[in-house]
């Protein structure tokens, strides 16, 4: 069960340190661009570990990428708030397989 934990939370990660640092600081190009870059950073750290990545990682790194370049372009951060709720529908849809 805290392996699972884990896991959710570092997809996840790239997300609270968004919302963390754009409560702090109140500005949305700051707190998305250091959200992106510790996306990547992530993926490249596990990928250096040798760690085989997942699905759901691969697919949390381009919701941060394209929903942070939407957020970037509009200066608007529900987009890059809007990432838990489509991660979880995905968590959903997948749930809803057999087997």
């Amino acid at each position: 069960m805290k392996d699972a934990f884990a896991k959710l939370a570092g997809d996840f990660l790239s997300t609270i340190v968004f919302l963390v640092l754009y409560l702090a600081t109140g500005n949305v190009l700051v707190a998305t661009g250091i959200a992106i870059a510790g996306a990547i950073a992530q993926v490249m750290y596990s990928r250096i570990k040798g760690e085989t990545l997942g699905v759901m990682t691969w697919a949390s790194l381009a919701l941060v990428i394209v929903l942070g370049a939407a957020t970037l372009l509009t200066n608007d951060p529900r987009f890059m708030l809007a990432k838990p709720s489509i991660a979880h529908f995905a968590i959903g849809a997948i749930m809803l397989k057999r087997g």
